[in-house]
């Protein structure tokens, strides 16, 4: 967790963003992002634009999006785009996509987690680096419990890695 009154740079707020999908570093990067760069981003991926000030969903196709342009250099240099996955691969989430494989892979992935009343929500994205195959897994579950959640997408990951390892020669 972040320390009040402490001073973060950017990367040290992405770092927590990215690897423990800490929301206080999130709101901070929020609020000090440029706007404008911020909006075209969303309205050059063809994905709604956030508005802050109500909730805001996202389809996993949309989500999906992001996770290509970064995989293909597409939107940010080259270099930027590996900083981004290779902080990526940090996550500390490792009860989903990561808990699926049975041998040590390096996936580049992003959760969020959420409970409200009753309802719980995970969802996690990932590249995973499948020999010469990689490829892009990403579950929205919901339901009553988180434990039970990350079993869903542990077990899509798990079907999905079965499926890509003989197309990836490992």
């Amino acid at each position: 967790h972040l320390t009040e009154g402490k001073d973060y740079s950017i990367r040290d707020l992405l770092s927590y963003m990215i690897r423990y999908s800490d929301n206080d570093a999130t709101v901070l990067l929020q609020n000090h992002a440029n706007a404008t760069i911020f909006s075209q981003l969303f309205m050059d991926l063809k994905v709604p634009v956030p508005d802050f000030s109500k909730e805001y969903f996202i389809t996993p196709v949309d989500m999906a999006k992001f996770f290509r342009v970064l995989y293909n250099g597409t939107y940010l240099s080259e270099p930027n785009s590996e900083l981004a996955l290779k902080m990526l691969s940090t996550s500390q989430f490792s009860k989903g996509i990561v808990a699926g494989l049975d041998q040590p892979l390096t996936v580049a992935h992003k959760f969020g987690e959420r409970v409200i009343g009753n309802t719980a929500q995970l969802h996690e994205f990932g590249i995973v680096y499948c020999g010469n195959q990689p490829y892009l897994l990403g579950v929205m579950a919901s339901g009553s419990h988180l434990d039970e959640l990350s079993e869903v997408i542990r077990t899509i990951s798990q079907k999905s890695f079965q499926f890509y390892r003989p197309i990836a020669g490992i």
